[in-house]
């Protein structure tokens, strides 16, 4: 697909947490769900464990694989190995994740002039929060929109960059607004993440443009923080030339199963 005026449809997943899922049922749900749609990605932003033990990672490596668009994955705070292995968390953080979905899954992909770019953004020297190499990510998207037909980039991570207010999920990036603005002049114009537990939608004007700053729930783990139902959510992404349309989509536990509960269009 070269062209974005022809449609390009992504799921974005977060915080899968198996290990802590609220019920077999919903990762059932989950994969009907997506199976429904003719998706170009799946874009997983992280914590595919609640504890990175094998046990959970064989669980997300199953799943993971069992869907059929590629996927583009990063990992979570919770992906990497616990305080408790302290020389496996600072020497060996990204191990797991490598050992287990890095056969199959993307760090980076371009579809329909639109560039894809997984960013692990996990401090294991943080308890929950992440940073980010700004500098390295800014040379990739530079090579990105000069070595390729690139008219667009949407940064993949966990943690947040945007600070939506909600007083959940501590873990901000630092130097937020210098790093915001780097982006937005590079290309940048959406920053898809996890880690909030919460369905969350933000557009920001910058000096260069606006950045869509978008945030799935948990899709499938008791760990949701949503104020209101549905608990568990994710959403699907279709973009046009000139525009983005995000369907929130939430597990309703009398159906059982994923719906559209709220759908936002959007100029991008």
């Amino acid at each position: 697909m070269d062209d974005v005026r022809q449609g390009l449809k992504i799921a974005h997943i977060s915080d899968l947490h198996f290990g802590q899922i609220q019920n077999r049922g919903l990762v059932v749900a989950l994969f009907e769900d997506l199976s429904r749609f003719d998706l170009d990605l799946i874009v997983v932003s992280g914590d595919h464990t609640q504890r990175s033990r094998d046990r959970e990672w064989k669980l997300a490596r199953s799943f993971l694989k069992s869907l059929k668009p590629p996927l583009l994955a990063v990992q979570g705070n919770h992906d990497i190995p616990p305080y408790w292995e302290p020389i496996n968390r600072l020497l060996y953080s990204q191990a797991r994740f490598d050992q287990y979905l890095g056969d199959f899954v993307r760090e980076q992909c371009v579809l329909g002039g639109i560039a894809f770019l997984g960013v692990d953004s996990t401090d294991p020297r943080k308890t929950t929060g992440g940073t980010i190499d700004s500098k390295s990510l800014v040379e990739r998207m530079k090579r990105l929109l000069s070595e390729s037909s690139v008219s667009k980039i949407v940064v993949c991570l966990h943690h947040p960059l945007y600070d939506y207010s909600c007083k959940q999920a501590p873990g901000f990036i630092a130097d937020y607004h210098q790093l915001v603005s780097k982006l937005s002049l590079n290309g940048c114009s959406m920053v898809l993440h996890g880690h909030l537990h919460r369905s969350l939608i933000s557009v920001e004007k910058t000096a260069y443009g606006s950045i869509h700053h978008v945030c799935a729930g948990t899709a499938t783990s008791s760990r949701s923080r949503e104020t209101h139902l549905p608990w568990q959510s994710y959403n699907v992404i279709s973009f046009r030339q000139n525009e983005v349309e995000i369907e929130q989509r939430g597990y309703n536990p009398d159906l059982k199963c994923f719906d559209s509960y709220d759908i936002f269009i959007s100029t991008w």
